[in-house]
This record gives C-alpha cells, structure tokens and sequence, in this order.
C-alpha cells in the first residue's frame, strides 16, 4: 500500500474498498498524502472509495499498536476541492488538502456503527444518540464507513 507508485493504470479503479486498512498506513504526512494522491491518481471519475476505519475514540482504536492514524469523515472533507473553495470564501482556517495535494474526493455517505454497550446504557438512561452523544461519549461508536466519490477533470 505504501509502495508507489501502485500497479494500477491512471483511471483504471472504477471501485475501491479499504476495510480497516487507511488507520495502519500513513504514519508520516507525506507517506499518507502519497497513499491519498495514489488513490485519487487510480480511480476513474465518478469511482467509489469505500473506507471502514476503528473510531479513534473507541478503546478498539487504541488498544491496538498497529493503528498508526486516526480517520474521521472530516478527514475526507478536506480532500474536497468544493469544500476547500467554501471554507476560502467564508474566510475559515481548515486546511485545504485538495488544493494543495491536488485531489478531489467528495463525501457521499456516512454510516456509524454504534458500540452496543453503549446503545443500551444510552436507552437505560434515556440518552438520545444523536451527533452531540457520538461526539462527546468516549467508545460510542466502533466504526465508521465512508463512501467517496472520485472527482476527475473532465475534458
């Protein structure tokens, strides 16, 4: 995976799965901006990406010695060049990896699998699950699958 450059043609990947694969790879900035350019360099425009990383805030993420970065959706929504271009005209301070890593990837779904233990004990106390509890209640969520959609230059 860190291996560059992959063996797959330029827009040859019409689909791509990376189950609990990105939070072992990319240790450093660069190798993890190489393993996104590679992503973006192999898949077709209109191509899907589909990521199922740990939550970084669940024990499962951390426990392990072998998970190197973690990923949120939030992660991919600075590889969105629309996004970036947003951020720019309403003056915000996100980092705009697209523009300076030269890929486009837009967020199409998000999927939470929520912890189980945490499911019950939020119904016990009658804890609506909603995107506040998910972000402030550690090991609520276990995973998290993305899906992205490849954005190429058309000619």
């Amino acid at each position: 995976m860190q291996d560059f450059p992959w063996a797959f043609d330029d827009n040859s990947v019409e689909e791509l799965v990376l189950v609990h694969v990105l939070e072992h790879v990319g240790q450093t900035t660069d190798d993890f901006r190489s393993v996104i350019q590679e992503m973006h360099r192999v898949m077709q425009h209109d191509g899907r990406v589909h990521v199922v990383v740990p939550d970084p805030a669940h024990d499962h993420f951390e426990i392990d010695p072998t998970h190197v970065r973690a990923i949120r959706p939030e992660l991919f929504m600075m590889l969105s060049k629309v996004r970036n271009a947003e951020w720019q005209s309403g003056g915000l301070a996100c980092s705009p990896l697209a523009r300076s890593w030269n890929v486009d990837f837009e967020v199409v779904k998000v999927e939470r699998e929520l912890d189980p233990g945490f499911k019950a004990w939020a119904a016990e106390n009658n804890i609506a699950i909603d995107e506040n509890a998910i972000r402030y209640f550690r090991n609520s969520v276990v995973q998290t699958y993305i899906e992205l959609k490849a954005v190429k230059e058309t000619a």
